[in-house]
Order: C-alpha cells, then sequence, then structure tokens
C-alpha cells in the first residue's frame, strides 16, 4: 500500500493576523512499513510577532526499527516602543 495526502489552510484577518499552514504525510508499506510525514506552520501578526515551526519525521520498520525525527521553531517579536524596536 502506497498513501500519499496533504492539507492546506490559510487564515487572513485583514488588520489582525495571517496564517498559513500545510500538513503532508505519506506512508509505503511493502513486507514492513515506511512512513514519512511533515508538518510546516507559519504566523504573523502585523504589528507584534511573527512564528514558524516545522515538524518532519519518518518511520521506516524493516528487520529492526528505526525512527528519524525533527522540529524546528523560530520566533521573532518585533515592537515599536518610543520609536526604538525592540526583537527577541
Amino acid at each position: 500500500m502506497f498513501q500519499t495526502w496533504s492539507y492546506t489552510g490559510s487564515h487572513v484577518e485583514a488588520d489582525a493576523m495571517s496564517q498559513t499552514w500545510f500538513y503532508t504525510s505519506s506512508r509505503l508499506t511493502i513486507v514492513a512499513m515506511s512512513q514519512t510525514w511533515s508538518y510546516t506552520g507559519s504566523y504573523y501578526i502585523t504589528n507584534a510577532t511573527f512564528q514558524t515551526r516545522s515538524y518532519t519525521g519518518s518511520h521506516i520498520v524493516a528487520d529492526a526499527m528505526s525512527q528519524t525525527w525533527s522540529y524546528t521553531s523560530v520566533h521573532i517579536t518585533k515592537m515599536s516602543w518610543h520609536g526604538y524596536l525592540i526583537y527577541s
């Protein structure tokens, strides 16, 4: 069995927040199982924050089991206070 699917969604509020994200998964089964998936999401709040998150995982079963996954997150905050920019 081979199966692949993806989901993409976005949400926009004109003066507040824009959000875009997608999820993709694929799975292959022959004698054993191989599974790979990833998730990436990002959202931007116009005058406040920008965040990006990414998840990637893979799962393979042959005679033994091997698993690999990673997680990435970025968070940037920008504010203006009395003419100064503050980043965190």
